[in-house]
């Protein structure tokens, strides 16, 4: 009588249950190299919002928003707290909605700034600077590593182009505003 029951062999279930494993990581890769798509395009979209209300705020007051106290001091933001003012000054003027407030990356970083467009700004000649010294202001981000790979604020003048990641491991993402 045990004969005629059917049933599946423990082969067939083992065949069963691989290919229900090899279906499962493929969608979980796809689905993970997805999210890391999309919070790499949040990101460049906030920078970009940031860098119109930058320019914005430039072309009103005559300099780009500083923690300083005039607009030749170079002090951007390169930590929470100082990109925090940052944005609080760009919403409390109006350049960035108070419901937009762009206080993170993707990955719950600051994000970073270096004022460099006032002149004296570089001690050295670089590409993107101008005879008075006033060179580019990179914001970036640090990017899914949340290590900040090149130091943007020393090496990269390479204004108003999008970068993401400028060397081999490096995976920051920013733009540089043009000195006025």
């Amino acid at each position: 009588m045990l004969k005629n029951q059917k049933a599946f062999t423990i082969v067939e279930l083992v065949i069963v249950l691989a290919i229900i494993s090899i279906l499962t990581g493929i969608v979980v890769f796809n689905v993970s190299d997805y999210i890391k798509k999309s919070k790499i395009a949040a990101t460049k979209s906030s920078v970009n919002q940031i860098v119109k209300a930058m320019e914005m705020y430039r072309t009103k007051f005559g300099c780009l928003p500083t923690t300083g106290s005039s607009c030749s001091s170079d002090f951007g933001a390169q930590n929470q707290q100082q990109w925090d003012q940052i944005v609080n000054i760009l919403v409390s003027n109006g350049f960035i909605a108070d419901n937009l407030r762009i206080h993170k990356d993707s990955w719950g970083n600051p994000y970073k700034y270096d004022k460099n467009d006032y002149p004296g700004a570089s001690f050295r000649p670089a590409p993107g600077c101008k005879p008075d010294g006033s060179c580019c202001s990179p914001i970036w981000s640090l990017g899914p590593n949340s290590i900040d790979d090149v130091g943007w604020g020393i090496f990269n003048y390479n204004c108003n182009k999008f970068t993401t990641g400028v060397t081999e491991g490096d995976d920051d993402i920013g733009i540089s505003i043009p000195p006025m």
